[in-house]
């Protein structure tokens, strides 16, 4: 029978189907992986910047320090030379302030301090991590190199396959079938199960399925599906989809 032809036809196009599903997807993982790795050399690199900042803003502090400090020597190099009780009153005031402001600015120089080093220690993890991902991505790109190689040489001889086995079907069915399965993602034949549509499930005139029964090429009037026919006990070990 004809329409027996194209399920032969159509059990090979399923199988290739799946197997481009899961050949597509091998290099869709690779980006995956590979976007993810580009996400953590970008954190590792916030991390970095983030410490050339605080050291730039330590540098900052030690300018400001030895300013203050050498002002403070200026004032306590003039102590000795004030003459009045007023002048000198005034000069320790200063140098009063100048301490504070440079024990303040000694304080923030430490907490900067200990702030790199917590950013360093983050940056090691970071870079940890980083080695370990990228060790098991090029493990992984190796692997599914291995299996999407192993797909495509087993797709090759599948699609030869369907080639040979479509050369026996009639050219015009061929094409009818060719356009019910590309909008009907891949599923082109559907078998009749309790009169209705084994793919979409609508109920089937009885004469349709009559017709179907005896041999004539029919096509179901919801999914536009061909029609096929088998025995009950045929039916309950049939894989639709």
């Amino acid at each position: 029978m004809p329409l027996q032809k194209l399920l032969d036809v159509q059990k090979v196009d399923l199988k290739i189907q799946g197997m481009e599903i899961e050949a597509s997807a091998i290099p869709r993982q690779i980006r995956d992986w590979e976007s993810s790795l580009q996400i953590h050399k970008l954190e590792l690199n916030k991390l970095i910047q983030a410490i050339e900042e605080r050291r730039k803003e330590q540098r900052q502090l030690e300018r400001s320090l030895e300013q203050k400090q050498t002002a403070l020597v200026k004032f306590n190099t003039q102590l000795p030379l004030i003459k009045t009780n007023r002048e000198y009153k005034a000069i320790l005031l200063e140098v009063d302030t100048v301490e504070k402001e440079i024990g303040d600015l000694e304080e923030q120089i430490l907490s900067k301090m200990d702030e790199v080093e917590g950013v360093e220690v983050q940056v090691k993890q970071k870079e940890a991590e980083l080695r370990k991902m990228q060790q098991e991505i090029e493990k992984e790109k190796d692997r599914l190199q291995q299996q999407k190689n192993a797909l495509d040489a087993c797709l090759k001889d599948t699609r030869s396959e369907r080639q040979q086995m479509a050369a026996g079907v009639e050219v015009s069915l061929l094409n009818q079938y060719d356009r019910i399965r590309s909008h009907k993602g891949g599923l082109a034949i559907a078998h009749i199960r309790d009169e209705s549509c084994g793919a979409c499930h609508m109920a089937l005139p009885p004469q349709l399925v009559n017709e179907v029964m005896g041999g004539r090429i029919r096509a179901c009037p919801s999914c536009s599906r061909l029609l096929h026919w088998e025995e009950e006990e045929q039916q309950d070990g049939a894989d639709e989809q």
